[in-house]
């Protein structure tokens, strides 16, 4: 088994960077991402959003990997916990495609930063299992790929809230432009 680890402070509110991670796929950065489907979602009594997804990806696996498990798609489960309280977003997946020959079992945390509430932090963790010859290579190969992937994944962040920001002054500015407008035909009337 292999773990891996990483944690990231990004410099916007938990709120953006929680709101983000909802619209992170598709993106420029990770096209694996196929497609998202929300199985269940609910609000408790308490306010937590609870929600479960089904993600497919389509990775390019390498061809000697190919014949042994062949290729298709993989599939894997995420459930989340967003508490606006306290302002926590917590995310679980886990691959349920190859599972026989992998599992990867991931925990995201987005967290108010508590040194600077205008901040968050990401800790992200995963636990990397391979059951079958040269399993501690393979293991290493998936926890290198998670890094990499983990890198692109803060971009695409990055990259969503921008995109959010630029929508929200587009409306602004539509607003504003349209409101002498309205001015005028509400005088008319």
């Amino acid at each position: 088994m292999k773990l891996f680890s990483a944690e990231h402070i990004f410099d916007h509110s938990w709120f953006s960077v929680s709101t983000a991670s909802w619209r992170k796929y598709p993106n420029p950065f990770n096209p694996a991402i196929a497609s998202i489907d929300i199985l269940d979602r609910k609000i408790t009594e308490d306010g937590k959003l609870l929600t479960r997804r089904l993600i497919c990806t389509d990775f390019k696996l390498p061809n000697w990997f190919k014949k042994i498990v062949g290729d298709h798609k993989a599939y894997c489960v995420e459930e989340s916990v967003v508490d606006p309280v306290a302002q926590t977003h917590i995310m679980r997946s886990k691959n349920f495609t190859l599972n026989q020959f992998l599992t990867i079992e991931e925990h995201m945390n987005y967290r108010m930063c508590p040194t600077d509430p205008s901040k968050t932090r990401l800790t992200q963790e995963a636990r990397i299992s391979v059951s079958m010859k040269f399993s501690d290579y393979l293991e290493q190969q998936v926890a290198n790929n998670m890094s990499a992937n983990a890198k692109k994944g803060r971009d695409a962040i990055e990259y969503v809230i921008a995109k959010l920001e630029a929508e929200v002054r587009e409306l602004a500015e539509g607003i504003i432009q349209s409101a002498p407008h309205a001015e005028c035909q509400s005088e008319k009337s």
